[in-house]
């Protein structure tokens, strides 16, 4: 038998099947959300604090974190995971009303629940949409639930100024997605591909989930705003010259990204 093929089966033995390594990393995922020196209903992009210190929470991270573990509760109906979604909401119901440098656009805090005050990337303004299509989501199965009173009160109603997250959240997106910001990776100020295309996504289901929540005129805003934002995406990120869809339309970066 050969090098490379004892190397294999050793690797294959230790393997996970696709399950285990679901709920491998299920299970790591609430780790990082439980964390007992972290405000609860945030959740740490990591555990290292040194080399690189990941020991904060991020608006996107944490957002596509709770949808993933939503996923989980829709199948689940596990109450673990139930309350670590209400915690959730009612931190960052907090968090959305605490002094920050660039208000909803603020991409990362500390871990007791207030602004990182040093220099950043910021905004960044996927955070406010990705958090607003997985409240969304949250609020649609609670109402199937018979729990449209806790949506209504907690989650959206449409006064002005917005007092509830996900309306806060819209009403963000919707005023300042033409804005130059920064993307994932936090080395760019511009606009980008990925960042509108969840802005795109959040007014669109935030049109739909305003009119079933009695919001009308909103929802015709939000609508319009999908509008003008789906046809931006369309006539200004596809690059001629080789026939693809360019990252970002860049106005301030460091200087090695060129696409």
């Amino acid at each position: 038998m050969n090098l490379l093929l004892v190397l294999l089966l050793s690797v294959s033995s230790f393997a996970l099947t696709r399950e285990g390594q679901y709920y491998e990393s299920f299970k790591r995922l609430v780790k990082n959300a439980t964390m007992p020196d972290v405000s609860p209903g945030m959740v740490v992009a990591s555990p290292s604090k040194e080399n690189p210190n990941y020991y904060y929470d991020w608006v996107r991270d944490t957002s596509l974190s709770m949808r993933a573990l939503l996923d989980h509760w829709e199948k689940s109906r596990d109450p673990k995971i139930e309350k670590l979604l209400y915690t959730w909401i009612g931190s960052e119901t907090r968090r959305q009303n605490a002094p920050t440098f660039s208000d909803l656009g603020e991409p990362k805090y500390n871990v007791d629940g207030t602004g990182y005050e040093g220099p950043w990337g910021r905004p960044q303004n996927d955070g406010p949409a990705l958090r607003a299509i997985a409240m969304i989501r949250f609020a649609r199965i609670l109402i199937d639930s018979g729990k449209r009173d806790y949506v209504a009160t907690h989650l959206y109603t449409g006064v002005l100024p917005a007092t509830m997250p996900v309306k806060k959240d819209l009403e963000y997106t919707a005023h300042h997605w033409r804005e130059p910001n920064f993307e994932p990776w936090e080395e760019e100020m511009g606009l980008h591909f990925y960042n509108m295309l969840v802005q795109y996504t959040a007014l669109t289901l935030g049109s739909e989930f305003a009119l079933e929540m009695g919001d009308g005129g909103a929802s015709d805003f939000y609508r319009s705003q999908a509008t003008e934002l789906g046809q931006f995406i369309r006539v200004n990120f596809l690059d001629p010259k080789i026939g693809i869809r360019t990252s970002s339309l860049v106005t301030r970066g460091l200087g090695y990204k060129h696409s």
